[in-house]
């Protein structure tokens, strides 16, 4: 039976750490607060609350609401690194909450100052909730709001309506089917020709250690961990599988003195995302042939210089929302590198030693606070793949226009004012992306691109009115004439 119930928090503007919790019966009526030894009337009626905040974005045509221009890339940016750092917080509080798949529906009201005023959270329980479990939840909650204050200013404040999952989640186990293929410890145990195995899936099976059935299956080439509670990674599993290449450990609680492999030339690929790891572990450089290295959801603040050594032949390198402020300078050891995620880190700026992955064919590093690209990028030849929105990029280098097959090319919700003379030198061309940014103007050399497919403008000025857009008219026309499609 699904239990549904509203829970307000009431957050001061200094955040002190005495808060006021009152339940959904008394969003209904005035109440009384004491503050600074006077008494105030506060009002928590949904009608009252939606006089005083705007919605932040609008939910229909022509509504009104609270940000506009350059403060919706701002808002949007805060509150993706804000999902980011709940999804993390409530990774370290899931012992707290103790009701897996527990969906909140959070509205979240603040001030002009910035600074949170109000949250009223309704809970949707899979279970009958009892009321520690309830408490629990109004604690970890109010905790988080407490430690994340959301500081942007506006002219009155505003609202706006988060989903999430807590205390687990009630995904359904993804598993294989086929020759070769074993999904369950039971079929580990039960299979009378452990040498046809070729793939283990034990996936979401809540193991805090690995099962020695593991081991049974001399042939094993993909092995598969993933979303359980392990805490460590033995040697065994490169010694006692001497043909393992594919490991899956992502989403378990490994922290780094915890990763033990032995020198071998078989593994190739290896996934450790969202574990405890503050670094890539020294054995993973024992893994002489690994080509993939997935690193994200961890907090690498310890990853150096030093961290890339003996990991030369990468191709795949992902570091995705792994806290990181800088890109150590080694990251240019990894010459054969081809495909580089930085996504969703607070990067201000990449190292010129980026130029030195001569082999990089697609580069994510979108979700950063970069500023610019370093004149190096101009060095990366072979990329194919540039993705850099929801950056504060206003202008690229000139050294682009060297990049001869660049295809795809995502500079949206950035800040660019006119579209920079280099990209009509980029003859290879086929999706470019300028929605959501600034342009006041538009380069005649859009229009000569002789292979673009795609261009997105969309929510810029230049499109506001007729009068705006009729000077830019037949670099569009002239576009729309061949084979582009543009999206406006």
């Amino acid at each position: 039976m699904k239990n549904l119930l509203l829970v307000l928090l009431i957050l001061a503007p200094a955040l002190a750490p005495a808060q006021t919790v009152i339940m959904a019966r008394d969003t209904a009526k005035d109440v009384l607060l004491l503050e600074n030894g006077a008494t105030k009337t506060v009002s928590y009626r949904p009608s009252v609350l939606a006089k005083q905040y705007l919605p932040a974005l609008a939910k229909e045509y022509n509504q009104q609401v609270a940000l506009s221009g350059r403060q919706v890339k701002v808002f949007l940016d805060s509150t993706n690194a804000r999902s980011l750092a709940f999804f993390r917080f409530i990774e370290r509080k899931k012992s707290q909450l103790t009701v897996r798949g527990l969906s909140v529906v959070s509205d979240v009201f603040v001030g002009p100052d910035g600074v949170i005023k109000l949250v009223i959270c309704e809970f949707d329980s899979p279970v009958e909730m009892t009321p520690a479990q309830e408490e629990a939840t109004i604690i970890v909650m109010r905790e988080y709001y407490q430690t994340h204050p959301f500081f942007m200013k506006s002219a009155a404040g505003f609202q706006w309506r988060d989903w999430t999952v807590l205390g687990g989640s009630t995904e359904k186990r993804k598993t294989r089917s086929g020759p070769g293929i074993i999904n369950t410890l039971d079929a580990a145990r039960q299979t009378t020709r452990p040498d046809t195995v070729k793939s283990l899936l034990l996936n979401q099976l809540e193991l805090t250690a690995i099962p020695e059935e593991v081991y049974q299956f001399p042939n094993l080439t993909e092995l598969d961990l993933s979303k359980n509670a392990l805490h460590e990674l033995p040697a065994r599993l490169t010694t006692d599988l001497p043909k393992l290449q594919k490991l899956s450990v992502l989403y378990n609680k490994i922290p780094d003195d915890s990763v033990f492999f032995a020198l071998n030339k078989h593994l190739t690929s290896l996934n450790l995302q969202g574990n405890r790891l503050t670094d890539i572990p020294r054995t993973v450089r024992q893994n002489k042939r690994l080509q993939s290295l997935w690193m994200g959801n961890n907090e690498l603040k310890a990853l150096n210089a030093n961290s890339f050594r003996k990991l030369r032949r990468l191709a795949d390198l992902n570091l995705y929302n792994a806290g990181l402020s800088n890109l150590p300078t080694g990251i240019g050891r990894l010459k054969r590198l081809k495909i580089l995620d930085i996504y969703h880190n607070p990067l201000a700026e990449l190292p010129r030693q980026i130029g030195r992955l001569r082999r990089l064919e697609e580069l994510g590093a979108s979700h950063n606070q970069l500023r610019a690209l370093p004149e190096s990028v101009g060095k990366l030849r072979r990329l194919r793949k540039l993705y850099v929105h929801h950056t504060q990029i206003g202008r690229l280098p000139t050294s682009l226009a060297r990049l001869r097959q660049l295809t795809v090319l995502d500079l949206s919700y950035d800040f660019f004012s006119t579209t920079p003379d280099v990209l009509s030198q980029l003859t290879s061309l086929e999706d470019l992306d300028l929605s959501n940014n600034n342009l006041q103007t538009l380069s005649a050399g859009l229009g000569a691109l002789p292979n673009l497919q795609k261009l997105y403008l969309r929510q810029n000025p230049i499109l506001q009115s007729v009068a705006t857009l009729k000077p830019f008219l037949p670099i569009i026309e002239r576009l729309e004439a061949g084979q582009t499609e543009v999206f406006r």
